[in-house]
């Protein structure tokens, strides 16, 4: 499937995301969707180094 990634995103924080074509052709309209990142804090036990968390 299509999938995308979106960088610089904060910890602890939700976004809403929208999705359109590029061209005209395409006559979908655009989706939307939300997105809701983590705690820094609950990355710890994934990473071999702790995460440097600012605080959350």
């Amino acid at each position: 499937g299509t999938h995308f990634v979106i960088t610089g995103l904060l910890f602890a924080c939700k976004y809403r995301v929208a999705v359109k074509p590029v061209t005209e052709q395409e006559q979908r309209s655009e989706v939307m969707t939300s997105v809701t990142t983590p705690l820094c804090s609950s990355l710890m036990g994934r990473r071999k180094k702790p995460a440097a968390c600012a605080r959350d």
